[in-house]
C-alpha cells in the first residue's frame, strides 16, 4: 500500500505539474495563447519560448564521460591514500616495536609509554587505509 504524500510532498508535486506545463507551453505557441485566453500567467513565464527540453547526444557524452573520469579519480584516490595510510602505519608500527624492544632498563616508563604512543599512531593509520580500501571497493561495487 501506498503511503500518502506530507503536505511539502503534496506541494512540491503540484509545483512541478506547474511547471512543467509551463516549460510544455513555452514550446508550444497554440498552449501559450489557449492559456493567456483563460488568464493564466504562462505567456509571462520565466521560461524562454525557445527553451530546450533536451539536451543534446554531445553534452550527454561529455557528462558520461566526465562521470566516468571523476569515479576513476576518485577510485585511485582512495586507493593510493590507502597505500600512503599503511606506509605511516608500517612505519609507525615498527618504529615503535623497535624502541619497545630494545629500551634499556633505566629508562623505564616514560619510554615505554612513547613506544606504545607510536604503535597506537601506527594502529590508527592502519585503520585509515582499510576504511579507505573498503570505501573504494563499495563505490566500485555501486557503479555497477
Amino acid at each position: 500500500m501506498v503511503e500518502p504524500l506530507s503536505t511539502g510532498g503534496q506541494l512540491g508535486r503540484a509545483a512541478g505539474k506547474l511547471f512543467n506545463a509551463a516549460r510544455r507551453a513555452a514550446g508550444d505557441p497554440g498552449l501559450r495563447e489557449k492559456a493567456a485566453a483563460a488568464g493564466h500567467s504562462l505567456a509571462a513565464s520565466g521560461i524562454a519560448a525557445g527553451a530546450p527540453v533536451k539536451l543534446g547526444a554531445g553534452k550527454r557524452l561529455f557528462r558520461q564521460f566526465t562521470a566516468h573520469i571523476m569515479l576513476a579519480l576518485r577510485l585511485l584516490g582512495y586507493q593510493l591514500g590507502g597505500v600512503l595510510f599503511f606506509a605511516f602505519a608500517l612505519a609507525f608500527g615498527w618504529h615503535g616495536l623497535t624502541v619497545w624492544r630494545h629500551l634499556p632498563p633505566r629508562i623505564g616508563l616514560a619510554g615505554e609509554r612513547m613506544a606504545f604512543l607510536q604503535m597506537g599512531i601506527g594502529l590508527l593509520f592502519a585503520y585509515f587505509g582499510l576504511s579507505s580500501w573498503f570505501k573504494s571497493a563499495a563505490l566500485r561495487r555501486k557503479d555497477k
